[in-house]
């Protein structure tokens, strides 16, 4: 199955799932959707990514570990178990595929990492590296690292790829009030409330919106969007505004 179709196929059964969850009772819309369990035993379950068609990983947010489902059977050994902080809306929270995963095995996850052990301080949000092996998510590598306080809960966690092969990283706000937030009197901008685009190695692409060739330390050369909207971004809450303004500069910002 193409990278796509199983993109869109896993769009489906998470929205599917979401309606599911929210109450058996509900009316299904558009009445042509068909849901069905496709997997239990499943603990916090956040996000998935499609190994093959009949072959996924799915992230638990409280507990640090990667599930694999295979002909819709979890099985019993984890792919992975880190050490997540899991307080609000922190945890194990998203999963991306390399476009060129069938050459590279590479696999991207967000996570709150936590120092030892589950439940641990929390150290920042980050986005690991990861190579699959067959049968399990090794040799982790460090590509975006992220805050996590003040927080707990608006704390983002969805990433994927991008038809133009770059990783899309989304945090929300902390619970942070500075320039970010629309507060032009506020701290400067913290790596909250944006959407990063980065390549494989967690670098900004040159052709960034804000990328600035003459400061190759700022923050803002990751920086795809800075939307006030950007609120929450957890894996299975919409962002909500939190004000009015449109920005087109992290640094500049009107009313």
């Amino acid at each position: 199955m193409k990278r796509a179709s199983r993109f869109h196929l896993g769009l489906a059964i998470a929205w599917g799932v979401a309606v599911a969850t929210l109450s058996v009772a509900q009316t299904v819309l558009p009445t042509a959707l068909r849901v069905e369990t496709v997997v239990s035993g499943l603990s916090s379950p956040t996000a998935m990514a499609f190994l093959g068609p009949n072959d996924i990983l799915v992230t638990q947010k409280n507990d640090g570990r990667v599930r694999r489902v295979i002909a819709g059977v979890l099985q019993s050994s984890a792919v992975l178990d880190v050490a997540v902080n899991t307080e609000s809306e922190r945890g194990l929270l998203g999963i991306a595929l390399d476009p060129d995963f069938d050459h590279n095995g590479q696999v991207f996850i967000f996570y709150t990492e936590a120092s030892g052990v589950d439940n641990g301080t929390a150290l920042g949000n980050r986005v690991y590296r990861y190579t699959w092996n067959g049968s399990a998510l090794v040799a982790p590598q460090l590509v975006v690292g992220l805050p996590a306080d003040l927080g707990p809960n608006h704390n983002g966690g969805v990433i994927l790829f991008g038809p133009d092969d770059r990783l899309y990283v989304v945090i929300g706000d902390l619970n942070r009030d500075g320039k970010l937030q629309n507060d032009p009197v506020g701290p400067a901008p913290d790596d909250t409330s944006v959407i990063l685009r980065v390549d494989r190695a967690g670098r900004g692409p040159v052709d960034n919106p804000f990328h600035d060739p003459a400061n190759a330390q700022s923050a803002a050369n990751l920086y795809y969007a800075t939307a006030c909207a950007t609120r929450s971004a957890w894996p299975s809450i919409p962002s909500r505004p939190r004000c009015g303004t449109r920005r087109t500069d992290p640094t500049r910002w009107t009313r």
